[in-house]
């Protein structure tokens, strides 16, 4: 049974939330976001050098259907 000063109704009503443990779960969050972002930022580049040698310019030769 509840005593006569014990508010049921609201039980974490004189709790404190500790901010550390706040932090600990958004600063990784953050951080896992970020790198997230600048992969896929990094991966969007487009390579000058790679994209001009493996172009092909032109039409491709005609392929033929006959096997050897």
């Amino acid at each position: 049974m509840a005593t006569q000063g014990e508010d049921t109704c609201s039980p974490g009503k004189n709790k404190v939330l500790q901010s550390f443990r706040t932090y600990s779960i958004i600063f990784p969050f953050l951080i896992l976001f970020l790198i997230f972002e600048a992969v896929l930022i990094i991966s969007y580049i487009p390579t000058g050098s790679l994209g001009t040698a493996l172009t092909v310019k032109g039409s491709l030769p005609p392929l033929s259907s006959s096997h050897a």
